[in-house]
């Protein structure tokens, strides 16, 4: 048995253990979607000896467009923090593109940017080059960003979910709406506006998004049925995994010849093989 902690249903892990190659899982829906992973990407390659990579991934049960990796290219950005551009069609045979940034617990912060890196420019909009300039002008050693949260645009600009920045209260956002965020001890927390009087005495960091996608190591709010979910969007999400590494994730879309985006249910599938038990 896998000692990562939590192991919940959908999740399937391949690997090897004194020179026997293994398929775990803990349902037979997960242990059907882990022997199709093995024959393709362990059999077919004729890759027999693993070592210590352990291949893992969840049996997301409906609403994906049948996702199927094609290519990964990899380049360490800094120590402990690597970029994955991975391809992959879609049943349909349409090319979709994921762009990721694997950061390893402690390896480095993740902060809240704002436009000129300012606690007090709430409503105002920038983007993220502007805005990483300014993180950089006030001396911040910025490797990677990405977008966050739902705004409302053409309105007051305000994000419609939680936001922290710096140990600053921004805004708490709407009812309903979850958030992730960053405590003084380095850890990732997820929760609902209900749950940030727990959590606001250690959270230094927190944004808001619209769906948590896997709890607990499960998929959770994939939202089935909504034109938002099962649409092939592009998307942003954040995942962490057992061990406290955070992915943080891109999906190009709308652009036929490119890349052609991802359902929610996708999303918790591309996020599911990184190892993430808990995304945003």
């Amino acid at each position: 048995h896998h000692d990562a902690s939590p192991y919940g249903n959908y999740r399937y892990y391949i690997g090897e253990y004194d020179r026997n190659l293994y398929i775990d899982f803990k349902t037979s829906s997960a242990a059907t979607t882990a022997v199709s992973r093995f024959i393709s990407d362990v059999l077919s390659n004729e890759k027999v000896e693993l070592g210590d990579e352990i291949i893992t991934g969840l049996h997301i049960s409906n609403g994906t467009k049948g996702l199927v990796h094609s290519t990964t290219k990899t380049q360490k950005l800094a120590e402990g923090v690597t970029y994955y551009e991975q391809l992959y069609y879609n049943k349909s045979g349409a090319p979709v593109r994921v762009y990721s940034v694997v950061i390893k617990k402690g390896a480095a912060s993740i902060e809240t940017t704002m436009p000129q890196d300012s606690t007090t420019t709430i409503g105002k909009v920038s983007n993220m080059k502007n805005q990483l300039s300014a993180a950089v002008a006030n001396g911040k050693n910025a490797i990677v960003a990405i977008n966050a949260d739902f705004f409302d645009m053409g309105g007051t600009n305000v994000m419609r979910g939680l936001c922290v920045k710096d140990g600053v209260f921004i805004n708490l956002g709407e009812a309903g709406r979850p958030w992730v965020g960053f405590t003084k001890d380095g850890d990732t927390v997820m929760g609902l506006p209900a749950d940030y009087e727990t959590y606001k005495d250690s959270l230094v960091q927190a944004v808001g998004g619209s769906h948590i996608i896997i709890k607990n190591d499960n998929p959770y709010d994939l939202s089935i049925g909504s034109d938002f979910a099962d649409t092939i969007h592009p998307r942003t999400a954040l995942g962490v995994t057992p061990e406290g590494d955070v992915v943080l994730m891109i999906v190009d879309g709308r652009q036929s010849e490119l890349s052609n985006g991802a359902t929610l249910a996708d999303l918790a599938f591309l996020l599911g093989r990184f190892g993430c038990s808990n995304a945003i």
